[in-house]
């Protein structure tokens, strides 16, 4: 009981510590409606950034694993397994398309929200002691994040749980919301204190929501009990270097589609406002973000993929990630060819193979021994087959 009272602790003191750090604004140094708008505003975008960053560590894969493929790095809401980075805790390539869209928030919604702030605010804001009070909630948020790293609260969440929406919308509806509407009331020091109070009950009631317990589909049915025991007849790895040469070569190709497009949109519309040098200088900046966004992709993706063939079972193994991806069971295979193409004489890197399984067909790509790859799977009898992620 006492280890259950104790874990409770950090959950209610930071809120609590935030609360009293705006109290004594309202009540020592009278604040107006306009100073509580800003920290208020301030600690909206401190809880997206905290959220966002937490949501990098979250061990547990979500219920829904359904993300929208429009999204940057979408490819990588299906990469099993994480990489420590330093000291810290393993990072999930998993996650990171849910904390883009985080960001993607952070960067249309708040800016969108402190605009209304800062053309309402009121001549003569107490700039010091408002500058104290937003110091004090980064260091708090600060010491709640490394509570979670510290005691390992990411083990038992997933990206979803932790992005702080419910704070974030508790800021927005409770804070800035109100406050706006208060502001154009001209409302007495009662009235704010009591917004601070049903904002602190607010974030209490949400830091101690728990993250679900249940099973979700990857921890259910892992991919490692798919994996035979020994080692692998062989083992072939992919051509790194050809793999990044060739997301390199797709980048005209990418800059035709969303989101790419819309940096293409963004440089022709700077180059209409400020001229020629100016259209060329962010044209070159976006195909440089979008081949960087494809290396990136990439190296993470596919360029540390090694693939093991047992008697029984094809294993695709990330060893960045040491983490098995998926597995095609060897048997059932009903074809595997090397697949010709027309641009196999100027795009750099291996010819691609083809397992078919059923009417499925699994592409590996760059290869570095693609004839001893066909050769090791046609070395067992197939049928028909079944991959499974």
């Amino acid at each position: 009981m006492d280890v259950a009272w104790t874990e409770e602790i950090p959950r209610d003191v930071y809120p609590v510590w935030s609360a009293v750090v705006v109290l004594l604004g309202v009540i020592l140094f009278g604040w107006s409606a306009s100073a509580l708008l800003v920290v208020y505003w301030v600690e909206a975008g401190i809880a997206i950034v905290r959220g966002t960053v937490q949501g990098l560590f979250a061990e547990r894969t979500p219920g829904d694993l359904s993300i929208d493929h429009r999204l940057p790095l979408s490819s990588w809401g299906e990469k099993r397994g994480g990489v420590s980075l330093w000291v810290l805790p393993p990072i999930y390539p998993r996650n990171v398309p849910i904390v883009i869209a985080g960001i993607i928030v952070l960067v249309l919604f708040w800016p969108i929200a402190g605009g209304m702030v800062l053309v309402g605010l009121e001549p003569g804001i107490p700039a010091g002691s408002v500058l104290v009070a937003v110091v004090s909630l980064f260091v708090g948020h600060g010491v709640r994040f490394v509570d979670y790293i510290t005691r390992g609260r990411y083990t038992d969440a997933s990206v979803r749980s932790v992005l702080l929406r419910r704070e974030t919308v508790s800021v927005f509806v409770l804070g800035v919301g109100g406050l706006i509407v208060y502001r154009y009331a001209s409302p007495p020091s009662s009235l704010l204190i009591a917004v601070v109070v049903v904002k602190l009950v607010g974030d209490i009631v949400f830091a101690r929501v728990e993250p679900g317990g249940s099973l979700t589909e990857w921890d259910d049915d892992p991919v490692e009990s798919d994996v035979p025991d020994g080692d692998p007849i062989e083992s072939f790895r992919v051509s790194r270097w050809s793999l990044l040469a060739r997301a390199v070569g797709y980048t005209p190709l990418y800059l035709l589609v969303p989101p790419y497009l819309f940096l293409v949109c963004a440089a022709g519309l700077a180059g209409l406002i400020g001229g020629l040098g100016v259209g060329v200088a962010a044209g070159v900046g976006a195909v440089g973000v979008t081949a960087l966004g494809q290396l990136v992709r990439t190296a993470v993706e596919t360029a540390h993929l090694e693939y093991h063939v047992y008697p029984s079972r094809i294993v695709a193994h990330d060893r960045l990630l040491d983490t098995p991806q998926w597995t095609i069971n060897r048997p059932t295979v009903t074809a595997v060819a090397i697949e010709p193409s027309w641009v196999d004489r100027i795009r750099p890197g291996n010819r691609t193979v083809v397992v078919s399984v059923y009417d499925q067909e699994n592409r590996f790509r760059a290869l570095r021994r693609p004839e001893a790859f066909v050769a090791s799977i046609q070395g067992v009898r197939t049928s028909s087959g079944n991959r499974s992620r």
